[in-house]
């Protein structure tokens, strides 16, 4: 990233006005149902655009390939800062406070078993390469996403395979009789 070498507000700004859709869409996911008023939204918004310049300023680019993942938990922080300073957040650790601790735990346990009952389906249904492409693109850490060249090389294959075998892969999980199984098993819901 440019700025990062040649700290130039001109660039930052650039890069600000490129992202600022981010802060937009994290306040309409987080926080309009609760602060749908025009004044909430402006004030929530700028706060948002507090953690994103933050971000744009910690971005390192050699570390993380997108920066809209890396700055999203800054932006969100930002704002749970403005709603509720009393409340003790980390760069990282953005939860809703008002979600009790025992929900996010049974949250987090129905979670595990959806995600068991995937990986059920997809040993029964794809290839290893397919199974390992589709879980390194979808991977749940806090890293951002990897481009098909870093998969392609973590996997030790081209970037052609890689985009084949996900095709595939995503052929074979969306065939109406699998698509039926996973709302059986409570893992997609109806609408899905």
């Amino acid at each position: 990233m440019e700025y990062a070498e040649t700290r130039d507000p001109n660039i930052r700004n650039q890069i600000v006005m490129n992202n600022v859709g981010l802060v937009h869409r994290c306040y309409q996911m987080y926080f309009a149902s609760r602060y749908p008023s025009e004044d909430d939204a402006n004030e929530l918004v700028q706060a948002g655009m507090l953690g994103l310049i933050t971000a744009i300023e910690r971005f390192d680019a050699k570390n993380y390939a997108v920066l809209s993942t890396y700055a999203f938990p800054y932006i969100r922080n930002q704002m749970n800062k403005l709603v509720n300073p009393e409340m003790p957040f980390s760069e990282f650790e953005c939860e809703d406070s008002d979600i009790p601790m025992e929900e996010q735990i049974e949250d987090e346990y129905a979670f595990n078993q959806k995600q068991s009952d995937i990986s059920d389906v997809m040993e029964k249904l794809l290839t290893e390469g397919e199974i390992n492409v589709l879980h390194t693109l979808h991977r749940t850490s806090n890293e951002p996403p990897m481009s098909v060249n870093e998969i392609a090389k973590e996997l030790g294959m081209t970037s052609q395979k890689v985009t084949e075998l996900y095709t595939s892969g995503i052929q074979k999980l969306s065939v109406p009789c699998v698509q039926w199984y996973l709302r059986r098993k409570g893992v997609l819901n109806n609408n899905d």
